[in-house]
């Protein structure tokens, strides 16, 4: 029982932890009006990851754990951008799925 619990805790955390750049992303967007490049999420994420790997000693797990973090957090973000700029029609992508949008959605 208390093996099921803590697999539903962390079921519960992912999904809380996977939401919080997303709504972070569009409180900038919409609040602030600021949209960074998603390319500069993408490249700061791979840059925070690799860096640390070619370093000649190790850090502490906490700090190797947190960069994670913040990479995920990052890349979260990278992807929100993308959609949110793929709705507003600013970036090319190879298919257009608004003639799917419009067959799905009955008036």
């Amino acid at each position: 029982m208390s093996k099921l619990l803590i697999i539903g805790l962390y079921i519960l955390i992912i999904s809380v932890a996977s939401m919080i750049p997303i709504k972070f992303t569009n409180y900038l967007n919409e609040k602030k009006n600021i949209l960074l490049n998603r390319w500069i999420y993408a490249f700061t994420g791979f840059v925070l990851v690799m860096i640390p790997q070619f370093m000649p000693y190790n850090l502490p797990k906490y700090i190797e754990v947190g960069l994670y973090v913040l990479f995920f957090f990052l890349i979260m973000m990278f992807f929100e951008t993308s959609r949110i700029n793929n709705e507003k029609k600013n970036l090319k992508t190879m298919f257009d799925y608004t003639w799917l949008a419009k067959k799905t959605i009955k008036k």
